[in-house]
């Protein structure tokens, strides 16, 4: 129940009321998409529909002084915390009540909607398969339309070419009456000319089959076509020669492997012998870094070593100072006097 006071207590005192999404549960919704979308000219304008209502909004809560009044007059008759919640809980069963009320106006409007736009659907499959149906009749008629064209246009040029081939042959010869009747040596020659031809026939077929006999026991190529060779021969030596190709290529393959593998090793060793030499050159002068700092290091041991054997022998040979005084044999003052008495001894 605390949770609940919470989230209802602020609007409650203050009258704020409900949610603002709960307020739509009142009055049918017209515009069941988003209030950006919704609000949009395209939305209002889109289809070819009358335009649609104009919209009132109003920013007051329903029923808000009523709440209020409830909660100020449980505060003022110093209600227990109880009829607060009772409260509370009677409010939220309202709203739910409207939510559920809400749902299913909402549910019954999305599937008016699902409704209509299958029925749309269904009507636009069924205009367009009567469109292609009417296409396909279309171009039926127009095929058929044009075979019975072009079988009528040869009809009727078979039956003017025998018309004129008739009225030809009934029309007299060109030229005049026939000519004169050949010799009979021509006609002799002309009745023997179809056993020359024949003879000639005879011979050409007999040297063409010898050329065929000669060409059979010649090796065929694979050009030939399809009167040539058997075609298990064919095939056995295509296969042999696809064996000896795959065979050489295996070969070649392999000698390129070989080749690889070889460069590959050999850039194995350089690498791994310049790898060897590197870091030798790196130890040598590593060594050589380290020889020469242990030399810097053993000069400057020295150095320091004579300069402090120097600093010791001057502190010896240096005689007791004075407290940072110079020493005198006599003070500037005592210089002064003695001066100032010579003068008055010398004015004596």
């Amino acid at each position: 129940a605390a949770p609940l006071l919470n989230s209802w207590g602020p609007c409650l005192l203050f009258g704020r009321g409900a949610p603002r999404g709960r307020r739509s549960a009142q009055r049918p919704m017209l515009f069941p998409l988003s209030k950006s979308f919704s609000s949009t000219r395209l939305f209002q304008s889109g289809c070819n529909e009358a335009p649609l209502a104009h919209r009132t909004w109003d920013g007051t809560t329903p029923g808000a002084s009523e709440r209020s009044m409830e909660v100020h007059r449980l505060l003022t008759e110093k209600k227990p915390f109880d009829e607060h919640l009772r409260m509370i809980k009677q409010r939220s069963e309202e709203l739910r009540k409207r939510d559920v009320v809400y749902s299913r106006a909402h549910k019954a409007s999305i599937q008016e909607l699902q409704q209509r736009l299958e029925e749309e659907s269904r009507e636009s499959r069924r205009a367009l398969r009567e469109g292609i149906r009417d296409f396909n009749r279309r171009i039926a008629d127009r095929e058929a339309d044009r075979k019975e064209r072009v079988q009528g246009g040869n009809s009727d040029f078979k039956s003017q070419k025998a018309e004129m081939e008739t009225r030809v042959r009934s029309m007299p010869a060109l030229c005049g009456e026939p000519p004169a009747r050949e010799a009979m040596r021509r006609i002799c020659a002309r009745d023997e000319g179809s056993q020359v031809a024949k003879n000639a026939t005879n011979q050409y077929y007999q040297e063409l089959r010898a050329h065929k006999e000669k060409l059979a026991e010649r090796p065929k190529t694979l050009s030939f076509g399809k009167m040539g060779r058997p075609k298990d021969k064919i095939l056995e030596e295509k296969k042999a020669a696809g064996l000896a190709g795959l065979s050489q290529s295996s070969r070649d393959y392999s000698s390129h492997l070989e080749g690889l593998y070889d460069k590959h090793h050999k850039r194995t060793r350089a690498q791994r012998q310049q790898h060897k030499e590197n870091f030798q050159a790196h130890l040598d002068h590593k060594l050589a870094s380290q020889d020469e700092s242990a030399a810097r290091r053993e000069a400057t041991k020295k150095k320091i070593q004579e300069e402090l054997a120097e600093r010791e022998e001057r502190a010896l040979s240096r005689p007791k100072g004075f407290g940072g005084y110079l020493p005198q044999e006599k003070s500037d003052k005592r210089l002064m006097i003695e001066a100032a008495h010579s003068e008055l001894h010398d004015h004596r």
